[in-house]
């Protein structure tokens, strides 16, 4: 349609929501999920949704997400693909891999209600990382969203902040959602780029962080 953008990452549109952020937290358990679909939906008054009177509701579809794999053989496989593999393959491994490593994040800090395999932390925050300074925008773009799955340390933050200056559009915008992270810290460099960012969307994407943080402290006491 006239005036979208288009993301040129082959984002799975079903893969969003509260089903994408369940699956992203918790990688390493098994989930069955079932979708209900309604044609012609009507909201009631109670705000749940049903058919029309000419609608109809379809029979429930059930799709179980294995648990990711985390054998030394696996391990080696997705660090071989990072090294070698397709573009398509080694996107797919950055997702993996930010998912486990907030799975091991939350772990230590015993937030999760069952216990995942360890994984190689260190190994993984660093493939995590060369993928935030590659000289392809496309890599550091999958690197910015994946690791909206976990948290970052110092070279981590450094790094997506450096790709906060990058050329490319999307590269900038990815940056700021997960720079975003850090409340009313990040909000300065979020006016800056509110107001100075050559992409209208970048610009629009910051400027809501900053009507966001100057709400709650209008509210303050």
């Amino acid at each position: 349609q006239p005036g979208m953008r288009c993301l040129p990452l082959g984002f799975n549109l079903v893969d969003v929501g509260t089903v994408r952020r369940i699956a992203r937290l918790s990688p390493q358990q098994l989930l069955t999920i079932s979708v209900t679909a309604i044609l012609d939906p009507q909201q009631a008054r109670d705000g749940s949704w049903r058919p029309s009177a000419t609608g109809q509701s379809l029979r429930p579809l059930s799709i179980t997400r294995l648990p990711a794999a985390t054998t030394p053989e696996v391990w080696h496989a997705r660090f071989d693909a990072i090294r070698g593999g397709s573009s398509r393959a080694q996107f797919l491994i950055l997702e993996v891999m930010a998912e486990l490593l907030g799975e091991s994040q939350r772990t230590n800090r015993n937030s999760l209600t069952y216990r995942p395999a360890p994984v190689p932390t260190d190994r993984i925050q660093a493939v995590l990382l060369g993928a935030l300074q590659s000289e392809s925008w496309e890599s550091r773009a999958r690197a910015l969203d994946a690791l909206q799955a976990a948290g970052l340390d110092s070279a981590l933050v450094d790094a997506a902040k450096h790709c906060l200056e990058h050329p490319h559009w999307l590269v900038r915008l990815l940056a700021v959602r997960l720079l975003a992270r850090q409340g009313r810290a990040f909000a300065d460099t979020a006016r800056r780029i509110a107001e100075t960012d050559e992409d209208e969307l970048v610009r629009a994407l910051a400027q809501s962080y900053v009507d966001r943080w100057s709400g709650v402290e209008s509210a303050s006491p």
